[in-house]
C-alpha cells in the first residue's frame, strides 16, 4: 500500500501499528486523506473476513473512489467543493 499512495504523491515511508489502528495524530500533508485511505482499507479487510475472501488494493481504491464522488456531491449541494478539493487535491486523480 506504501508503494501505491506514493505513487498518487502521498509520501510516506512506514505506517506503524498505532497509526493504523488510531490514525494519524500528526498533522502532516495529506493527513485527512490517509486517515480516510486507512479506514477505507479496515472496512475493506473487514467485510472481506466476512465473506472469507482476500482483500485487495483495487478493492481499496474502488471503494475510495466511491466515498469520494459521494463526498463530491454532498460538498458540492453545501456550496462547499473548496473544502472537498483541499482533502482529496490532485490526488483525486488516481482514482
Amino acid at each position: 500500500m506504501v508503494l501505491w499512495l506514493k505513487s498518487i504523491d502521498i509520501n510516506i515511508d512506514f505506517l506503524n501499528d498505532y497509526e493504523i489502528i488510531f490514525g494519524l495524530a500528526q498533522k502532516n500533508l495529506n493527513w485527512t486523506l490517509l486517515n480516510h485511505i486507512i479506514v477505507t482499507g479496515k472496512q475493506v479487510i473487514y467485510c472481506n473476513r466476512l465473506k472469507k475472501f482476500l482483500p485487495s488494493l483495487s478493492q481499496v481504491i474502488i471503494k475510495t473512489k466511491y466515498i469520494e464522488s459521494i463526498e463530491r456531491s454532498i460538498a458540492f449541494k453545501n456550496n462547499k467543493l473548496r473544502t472537498h478539493d483541499e482533502k482529496w487535491k490532485s490526488n483525486i486523480y488516481f482514482l
